[in-house]
């Protein structure tokens, strides 16, 4: 409910006002009332309302007088005047104090209802607002600001983590776009199932976020997994997490709720396996891969019997699959195997390596292929090493083809094929060599070349410099841009403007 307080000499019109609204059914209480304009100000300190209904000419202090204090006082509650009086002057003076309304006595019942079923719905939204940007302020930054209201500190919440699609296990933001519009229906979901009662926050992750009620407004476990279950059926998202972050968690501790969700969604991530986590106890128990099967793989490798050992490896991933085995025992698995596998190259980086096969997967035979990957035979591994200056060259090729044609769309694993690479072994010398994934590398040639732009030129659209630096959704490319730079395209362009560092045609090229 939206909370209103109503200061008039005369008592006849706050009955009659409080009688309006209380009938109006607007979602506007009226919390207290005052007969003059100092109590009203001590009245509206003490109840922090959403809205003032107070007259012009009052004893001890005019309603004018009570609006002037409170914008003083860094108070912008809306304010609607009260008055008898017709005169120009009062009208004028309202409306320099930005007012919300001025009415004039008598109050046409009919037109007031209509102006506080408008109003209220204008007040929930403005308010709505105002809370989803302390919330996102606290999520986002490294502290919670010291807000000027203490009661907004105060309050305390119940977090849920929503993951569409498939959970990334090390978190990588790929150049593809993901199922965005997947990931806009759950939004829509989430807005039509709880109404004003949610505030969804976006993740850094592209397919995550966050679902975040008020604790008085918390919706039980029993009706979160029938929202799963509606968001599952009719999302299109083929795969859905959610996971409970807790409740009675006050704005200070939003980045530690969020920590526990994700790792909760990330120890328990299985493949194409929608899931509710209510706590780490509902984590798949891990598939059992024992020294002996680990050392017969092993020996296999040794012998060079590739065949071999793939057929085995696909043995042990069916064993997994039929126990729902998650991304992370899959990791550890490998790891293990790659560790003591008879090719130094490969176990002395054994770690990248089974972190790039999970990575890249997105099943468990996608698993066995990067596995067989690895080991197949070529020359990749005899013909280039990171400190000949032939290895550098075709890096530097390759890297200077995705400078290139950074606006296309650029699938990494045809790139490699394109120069003769194993995608695997790619990767992995890439990464040694320019500090980043090749994904990662051609991100950062679009954001860099979008910056630029949004500099340059006030006059181009977020929509144009999406598609000139080959992101044909503009929303997908605001959010990796903002994942990226820690604001959308707007703002950076806002930011930028606000330098003072302005030239004709745009903004002056400085440090980012």
């Amino acid at each position: 409910m939206l909370r209103a307080v109503i200061v008039d000499d005369e008592s006849l019109i706050i009955r009659s006002l409080k009688t309006m609204i209380e009938r109006s059914d607007s979602g506007i209480e009226v919390a207290g009332t005052a007969d003059d304009g100092l109590t009203g100000l001590q009245l509206i300190r003490d109840l922090k309302p959403d809205i003032v209904f107070a007259d012009i000419t009052m004893p001890i202090m005019s309603g004018l007088q009570l609006i002037e204090i409170c914008r003083r006082e860094n108070n912008d509650v809306p304010f609607v005047i009260l008055s008898g009086y017709r005169e120009f002057e009062y009208a004028k003076k309202a409306i320099a104090l930005d007012v919300l309304e001025y009415l004039v006595k008598p109050i046409n019942p009919l037109d007031f209802k209509q102006f506080l079923v408008k109003t209220a719905s204008d007040l929930k939204i403005k308010k709505y607002k105002e809370k989803l940007e302390r919330i996102e302020s606290a999520v986002y930054s490294e502290y919670v600001p010291n807000d000027d209201a203490p009661e907004a500190n105060s309050m305390k919440y119940t977090l849920w983590h929503i993951c569409v699609g498939m959970v990334s296990f090390l978190r990588k933001m790929g150049v593809e776009q993901a199922d965005d519009e997947a990931f806009s229906c759950i939004e829509k979901i989430t807005k039509e199932y709880f109404e004003e009662k949610v505030f969804f926050v976006e993740s850094r992750y592209l397919n995550e976020g966050y679902l975040i009620f008020e604790n008085e407004d918390k919706p039980d476990h029993a009706k979160m997994r029938s929202f799963f279950e509606k968001c599952e059926k009719e999302s299109g998202a083929g795969t859905l997490t959610l996971v409970f972050g807790g409740d009675e968690i006050p704005p200070a501790d939003f980045k530690k709720a969020i920590t526990g969700s994700e790792q909760i969604l990330r120890d328990g991530a299985v493949f194409l396996s929608s899931r509710m986590l209510f706590s780490k106890d509902d984590i798949p128990t891990q598939v059992y891969v024992g020294d002996e099967e680990i050392r017969i793989l092993c020996g296999k490798l040794s012998e060079n019997d590739v065949k071999e050992a793939v057929s085995f490896m696909r043995q042990l991933l069916e064993r997994c699959k039929a126990g729902s085995a998650t991304q992370k025992s899959l990791q550890k698995m490998l790891k293990r195997i790659l560790r003591e596998c008879n090719d130094p190259g490969i176990s002395a980086e054994a770690e990248y390596y089974a972190g790039l096969i999970m990575e890249e997967a997105s099943s468990y035979e996608d698993v066995e292929k990067g596995f067989e990957a690895l080991f197949e035979e070529d020359s990749d591994k005899v013909e280039f090493k990171l400190n000949d200056k032939s290895c550098h060259a075709i890096l530097d090729a390759i890297a200077a083809y995705l400078s290139e044609h950074y606006t296309e769309k650029i699938v990494i694993q045809e790139v490699a094929e394109k120069f003769g690479f194993n995608y695997t072994y790619f990767s992995y010398l890439f990464k040694k060599v320019y500090a980043q994934s090749p994904s990662e590398y051609v991100i950062q040639r679009r954001i860099e070349n979008a910056k630029q732009m949004l500099k340059q030129s006030d006059e181009v659209s977020v929509k144009e410099v999406a598609l000139s630096v080959g992101y044909s959704d503009p929303y997908y490319f605001s959010r990796i841009f903002k994942t990226i730079t820690g604001l959308t395209p707007s703002e950076y362009r806002k930011a930028k403007r606000g330098t003072g560092n302005q030239h004709i045609g745009g903004l002056s090229d400085g440090k980012e």
